[in-house]
């Protein structure tokens, strides 16, 4: 299935998402890395069963990660069309706006 129409503000606005829940993933990841220190130093007959657990907890996240990525990717270089009816993508339009806004 493919969305047929996407403002480029609605577009802009879900990149910006994915950005923000990729930020609060990597400091959920530090944050319980830290966690997993703490217990790997108080527990340490269980250091080898939670440290087993955090890498699996980890390479989740970063499978998640790599396809918000893959995701951001798609969007940034999605097609429509501009004034003049030329095919240009979102990262085209943005750079071109952002030209514009520094002039």
């Amino acid at each position: 299935m493919k969305v047929p129409e996407l403002y480029v503000n609605e577009v802009v606005i879900l990149i910006e998402a994915l950005d923000r829940k990729a930020d609060a993933i990597c400091d959920s990841i530090k944050k319980r890395r830290r966690t997993v220190d703490i217990q790997m130093f108080l527990f340490p007959w269980a250091m080898r069963s939670i440290a087993t657990a955090f890498i699996v907890e980890s390479k989740v996240a970063l499978e998640v990660l790599n396809v918000m990525q893959e995701l951001r990717n798609k969007l940034m270089e999605s097609t429509g069309v501009d004034e003049d009816m030329q095919k240009v993508t979102l990262s085209q339009i943005l750079e071109k706006n952002r030209e514009s806004s520094t002039s």
